[in-house]
C-alpha cells in the first residue's frame, strides 16, 4: 500500500509530523517514475526510487537513510541528494531501456505532434479541435482529449492527409485501438486468474473505448468540415459503430448489498455511502458538498460544476433531504463541507476508495465494488422505480439522454414497460364504444 503526497518531501517538519506507516510516500516526479519516502515502524526512515517498467511492473532501489534531524551526516541524505540520486539512476542505461516513456508528470497540456506543413492531416484536425474544446468545453473533456489524441489518434494516424483517408483505414485503425488495450499489462484479458465474465467485461470496455475514440476523431473531422477545411464528410459519417460495443455495464448493488455496506462501515463512511446512494452524483461533486448547497425550501442539493461550466441542482427524496438537513445542522458556518473524514477533513478519493473496499471484502461483496457503482446504483434505483431517462439524466449530469438509455434501462425489464404502457390513459379518446359505464 502507498500514499501520495500533495506537501513536499523536502520539509523536514513535514517529514518528522508523518505517521510511522508500513507502506510507502510516494513523490511523483515524472512520467513513471518516483521518489520514495518510508518510514518504518522498526527501522530508520530511508530513500528509495521506482520506475515503472514497460510491462507493467515496477523496479525500485533503496538509496539511502534519511536525514530528518537537520543535522550534517556523512551517511544520511537529503531530499536535494536522494532527488540527484534518483534522477542518476533513472538516467542509467539499463533502467532507460525497461522503463516507460519519460515526460513530464501532471495533465497533458498540448498535442505531442506539431501540425505544421501546406498539407492538411490529422493532426492540423486534432489541433483545431483541441483549441475549440479549450474554449467550449469542460476543462476535464479537454484533458481528455489530449490524453485520447496523444495515446491513439497521432500515433497512427498524425500525419494522414484528411483527403487521403478512407473508411477501410478508420476500421483498420479502430482494430488496432482495441487491440492494444488488450495487449496493456494490466488488460484482465492477459491475467491467467480472470474469470469468463470478467474477460467478457473487459472486452466489453475494450470495445467501448475504442467506440468512443472513434466518435472523438469524428467529431474532430465535423469541426473541420464544418469550417470549410475538409470539403466531404461522408468519410466518417457512413461508419457505423459496433452494436456490440453499445452493450451496458451491467454492474450494480442491489438494496440489501448497499445495506450491508451502510451497517458495516464506520459513522464517517456511512454518511458518505449514505450521501452517494442518496445524491447519485460523482466523488468529486460528493466531496466538495458544502452547508450552504443544502436547499432549505427546495428540496434538491446544489452540485458545484465539475464537468460542466455551471451549477446543477439535484432533487432529492423526503428521506434523502432529512439526511441532508441533519449533516447541514451540524455545521458552523455555511463554507463547511458537509462530509468529512475520521481525521476531520474531506474525504480524499484514495482514503474513501480503501475504506469501502475493506467493508467490501468483510462482507462478501464483488471486488469492483467503488463509489462509481453507488453512482450507478442510484441510477438504476430510479430507472426501477419508473422514473423517466430524461430526468434521471439531468438527475446525474448527463449532457446526452442516450447515455442513460444505454447503460441504465436493462433495469426498466419488460413485464414493467408493458404494465406501465397499459396504465397511460389516452385522454379524449372517447366515444369509440370502449370506454367503461
Amino acid at each position: 500500500m502507498s500514499k501520495r503526497v500533495r506537501r513536499p518531501l523536502e520539509d523536514r517538519a513535514y517529514r518528522r509530523a508523518l505517521s510511522t506507516y508500513n507502506g510507502a510516500y510516494f513523490l511523483t516526479l515524472s512520467n513513471g517514475r518516483s521518489l520514495i519516502y518510508r518510514k518504518p515502524k522498526t527501522i530508520p526512515s530511508y530513500w528509495a526510487a521506482q520506475i515503472n517498467t514497460k510491462e507493467g511492473s515496477t523496479r525500485r532501489t533503496r538509496l539511502g537513510l534519511a536525514n530528518d534531524s537537520g543535522l550534517a551526516s556523512d551517511v544520511e541524505l537529503s531530499f536535494e541528494q536522494a532527488r540527484a540520486l534518483a534522477i542518476a539512476w533513472f538516467a542509467k542505461p539499463e533502467q532507460r531501456q525497461i522503463g516507460v516513456e519519460d515526460r513530464p508528470a501532471g495533465p497533458c497540456r498540448s498535442l505531442n505532434v506539431c501540425a505544421i506543413g501546406p498539407d492538411y492531416s490529422v493532426a492540423h484536425v486534432m489541433a483545431d479541435y483541441v483549441e475549440w474544446t479549450f474554449w467550449f468545453r469542460s476543462k476535464s473533456y479537454h484533458q481528455k482529449t489530449l490524453l485520447c489524441a496523444n495515446k491513439y489518434i497521432l500515433t497512427a494516424l498524425g500525419n494522414c492527409r484528411v483527403s487521403e483517408l478512407t473508411s477501410q483505414d478508420l476500421r483498420t485503425w479502430v482494430t488496432w485501438v482495441e487491440q492494444n488495450l488488450a495487449s496493456w499489462p494490466r488488460s484482465l484479458l492477459r491475467s491467467l486468474e480472470a474469470t469468463p465474465a470478467q474477460r467478457e467485461e473487459q472486452r466489453r470496455a475494450h470495445r467501448s473505448t475504442a467506440r468512443r475514440t472513434l466518435s472523438l476523431l469524428c467529431s474532430a473531422l465535423e469541426l473541420a468540415y464544418t469550417d470549410g477545411k475538409v470539403e466531404d464528410a461522408r468519410l466518417w459519417r457512413r461508419l457505423l459503430p459496433s452494436a456490440s460495443a453499445k452493450s451496458a455495464r451491467r454492474f450494480g448493488l442491489t438494496l440489501q448489498q448497499c445495506t450491508e455496506i451502510v451497517f458495516a462501515a464506520d459513522p464517517n463512511l456511512q454518511d458518505l455511502v449514505k450521501a452517494a446512494l442518496y445524491k447519485g452524483t460523482r466523488f468529486s461533486e460528493l466531496v466538495d458538498l458544502r452547508a450552504q448547497d443544502i436547499q432549505l425550501r427546495r428540496q434538491a442539493v446544489r452540485v458545484r460544476p465539475k464537468k460542466s461550466r455551471r451549477d446543477r441542482f439535484v432533487t432529492l427524496s423526503p428521506e434523502a433531504h432529512r439526511f441532508f438537513l441533519d449533516l447541514r445542522a451540524r455545521c458552523v458556518h455555511e463554507q463547511e463541507v458537509l462530509l468529512k473524514s475520521g481525521v476531520g477533513r474531506s474525504w480524499s478519493h484514495e482514503t474513501a476508495r480503501q475504506a469501502l473496499k475493506r467493508v467490501a471484502e468483510q462482507r462478501g461483496l464483488p471486488p469492483k465494488t467503488a463509489f462509481h457503482v453507488l453512482r450507478h446504483t442510484h441510477a438504476t434505483q430510479l430507472i426501477a422505480a419508473g422514473a423517466d431517462p430524461i430526468s434521471v439524466a439531468r438527475q446525474l449530469g448527463h449532457a446526452d439522454v442516450r447515455t442513460v438509455l444505454n447503460n441504465y434501462m436493462h433495469c426498466a425489464d419488460e413485464p414493467f414497460q408493458s404494465k406501465r404502457l397499459r396504465s397511460i390513459k389516452m385522454g379524449g379518446l372517447v366515444g369509440f364504444g370502449y370506454e367503461k359505464v
